[in-house]
């Protein structure tokens, strides 16, 4: 059959997609608490800037290798290299995103007794969003890799280890099969999913340009009025 066998798509893909949605999931709740934390506090960003840039320029498979050493095979080695992959692409953006906060604001904030909860409701989250949208597209792309990576090693079931099986097995057709599929699913999520998200996130600060370029038009017509 040269790498074509019916039935597999459904089987490795439903073993593949919970490892990838755990591991994206912590990636993005560790890389906003952290890039918060970073971004907010000059003794943090001392503390973890470096250690954070270092995990930044570690490659997915040496990740993929080192879970595989450390927890052997199961779903464990994959989530924990989809994590230490993604998440520091998540945290980098954050706090991009918290340093990019008008000083002026956080110290009218300070300076009127806003309560930490209120400041990060209505001043961070707000501000962040575009940041960590742009962390969560990373997160997708690298954490994809990285299941990719981490299966071809740690899994006995999935996309990466299917597209092992073929290789190794010296099926061309077979592994190119399961790469094409790898990268459709990423456009897909990315144009079907990330950017609707994007775009309803977005939705007010839309409304709100939709009105100022009305009040502009209204001034333009009024000169030329005039």
């Amino acid at each position: 059959h040269g790498g074509i066998v019916r039935g597999e798509f459904v089987e490795h893909f439903a073993a593949t997609l919970p490892r990838f949605g755990v591991g994206l999931a912590i990636s993005m709740a560790l890389g906003i608490l952290t890039g918060i934390l970073i971004g907010a506090s000059k003794l943090v960003e001392a503390l973890f800037r470096d250690t954070l840039l270092v995990l930044l320029a570690l490659p997915a498979i040496i990740w993929a290798f080192l879970t595989q050493m450390w927890f052997g095979l199961g779903d464990d080695a994959v989530v924990i290299t989809t994590v230490l992959s993604a998440f520091p692409f998540a945290a980098v953006n954050v706090v991009e995103g918290v340093q990019a906060i008008p000083r002026d604001l956080r110290r009218m904030s300070t300076a009127f007794g806003v309560s930490r909860y209120r400041r990060l409701r209505h001043l961070q989250l707000p501000a962040l969003t575009g940041y960590v949208f742009a962390g969560l597209r990373f997160a997708v792309i690298v954490g994809w890799n990285a299941v990719l990576l981490a299966e071809w090693f740690s899994a006995s079931a999935g996309v990466g280890w299917r597209s092992r099986y073929w290789y190794d097995a010296n099926r061309y057709k077979g592994f190119v099969a399961w790469v094409v599929i790898f990268i459709v699913f990423i456009v897909l999520v990315d144009r079907l999913v990330l950017v609707r998200l994007q775009r309803r996130a977005f939705r007010w600060r839309d409304a709100q340009l939709s009105a100022i370029q009305r009040k502009a038009e209204e001034v333009d017509l009024g000169v030329k009025g005039a």
